[in-house]
């Protein structure tokens, strides 16, 4: 990692993040801050462990917050492939008034091309999601990724990633089948040790709801540790 290459990647952001500012902020648009951690990587073979933490937390008055505690066992398949199965602990709403959510979900992460320039990540994920006094409710996540080394092999990265969110049921008024969301992000990687990475960035989210749809502005960081 040279200071030339973080040079070239914070100049990057920094013209992202200008660019998704520079529209009029509209009424129902939310700035919020996300925090992630993220340990992952083999136990015993190919037996693969996945530890994920998240801290979401939104813009005052109501300072909306949301938790996902997200452990996973998974198994490498070939070179490129991860399957993934586990649970998920998700606690969304105000200080004063946590609403538990549950979910169990299962995933498969697939390398699609690997280059010098770049590398195209795909993960396919879906989820049975449970809230008191509802029935189950099922949404599949499919997200694109690709990394764009901005110096050496290991140094700094550009990171694009686009992620759909589809309601494949409607167990509940509030639901509504379709898409259910979409996220767009822009960031960087940047190597700490050879086996920690820190990946700060930009997150656009649209959310679509009865009556008006939303647009959240989130400024997103993740610590990766690679086991």
């Amino acid at each position: 990692m040279t200071g030339r290459s973080i040079r070239t990647g914070a100049k990057l952001l920094a013209s992202a993040l200008l660019l998704a500012a520079a529209p009029a902020r509209a009424a129902d648009d939310v700035a919020q801050v996300w925090y992630a951690t993220l340990a992952t990587g083999p136990i015993a073979g190919k037996t693969l462990i996945w530890l994920e933490g998240q801290a979401r937390i939104g813009e005052a008055p109501q300072r909306q917050r949301q938790f996902i505690l997200r452990p996973a066992i998974g198994r490498q398949i070939g070179r490129t492939t991860q399957i993934h199965a586990g649970y998920a602990y998700v606690p969304t709403g105000t200080a004063a008034r946590l609403r538990d959510e549950h979910r169990f979900w299962q995933q498969i992460a697939f390398r699609i091309v690997r280059t010098d320039r770049i590398q195209l990540l795909g993960r396919s994920r879906i989820e049975q999601r449970l809230f008191s006094g509802e029935d189950m409710s099922w949404r599949l996540r499919q997200q694109i990724r690709a990394n764009l080394p901005l110096g050496g092999k290991d140094g700094v990265s550009l990171v694009l990633w686009s992620e759909g969110f589809f309601n494949l049921n409607a167990p509940a008024p509030r639901f509504r089948t379709g898409i259910d969301r979409w996220r767009n992000q822009i960031g960087l990687n940047i190597p700490v040790t050879r086996s920690i990475s820190f990946e700060p960035g930009y997150l656009n989210q649209y959310v679509r709801r009865r009556g008006e749809d939303a647009m959240d502005h989130i400024f997103w960081s993740q610590l990766v540790i690679r086991l």
